[in-house]
């Protein structure tokens, strides 16, 4: 399942920085857990989530109609006609 931690972080206008400080790691583990091997714990992604105001699983995409801009982090909704 895709990560929408940086989605989230460029939404609030957060840095990798910002969000380590948030939740007492360093820029570097935020940026393991971000890369493709990432695999952070429960307990850090409870900190995370917590730290964006969200549910835990509102940090993940799983919706396959939904489509987001890598470039300014809009969501577009596939719809059939």
């Amino acid at each position: 399942m895709k990560s929408r931690i940086k989605e989230l972080l460029k939404e609030r206008a957060m840095t990798m920085s910002d969000l380590a400080s948030i939740i007492g790691t360093t820029q570097t583990s935020i940026s393991r857990m971000l890369g493709e091997n990432g695999n952070p714990t429960y307990d850090t992604l409870m900190k995370v989530a917590e730290a964006f105001g969200v549910e835990i699983q509102e940090l993940f995409v799983n919706d396959k109609n939904t489509i987001i801009c890598p470039k300014c982090g809009a969501k577009f909704e596939l719809k059939e006609d």
